[in-house]
């Protein structure tokens, strides 16, 4: 009996402790856009920032939401003074990113060259964070500090 509960407890902590993830902190330079207007990079460029935490908006010529991406994206990042680092599919495609996020347009959160989380545009759950500034703000909220 008493080695059942100690497995029970030790099962227990494993999991409760591996569940657990940390939000994150951009590199500071990205918590500063008072130009409030994103910072665009080619696929060279991108691969200067692997040490960096940052958020970044793949897009493409074509959308199919009724409110444009990036004016979610740009409201975002005056409300928060967040830079966001943006990039067109057609040199994102270059990049080691594509092989797990292969659609634009998405936002991915890059924490020192891993992807953290993104937003899928073919996801039901995901649509609203396309077009909603306040559900694209918690998404973003769940994974890293809005402020420094």
């Amino acid at each position: 009996m008493k080695k059942i509960i100690i497995c029970l407890i030790s099962i227990f902590l494993l999991v409760g402790c591996s569940a657990v993830e940390d939000k994150i902190y951009l590199t500071d330079k990205y918590y500063d856009n008072s130009n409030n207007s994103f910072l665009e990079i080619d696929e060279d460029k991108i691969n200067d920032l692997k040490d960096d935490t940052y958020i970044l908006y793949v897009f493409n010529s074509f959308c199919k939401f009724s409110i444009p991406c990036d004016s979610i994206f740009e409201e975002f990042m005056k409300n928060n003074n967040i830079s966001i680092i943006s990039i067109p599919y057609d040199k994102y495609k270059k990049t080691d990113f594509v092989k797990k996020v292969k659609y634009a347009p998405t936002i991915i959160i890059i924490h020192k060259n891993k992807i953290v989380a993104y937003l899928d545009a073919d996801k039901d759950e995901d649509v609203d964070k396309y077009q909603d500034i306040k559900a694209f703000t918690n998404w973003v909220n769940q994974y890293v500090y809005l402020e420094k």
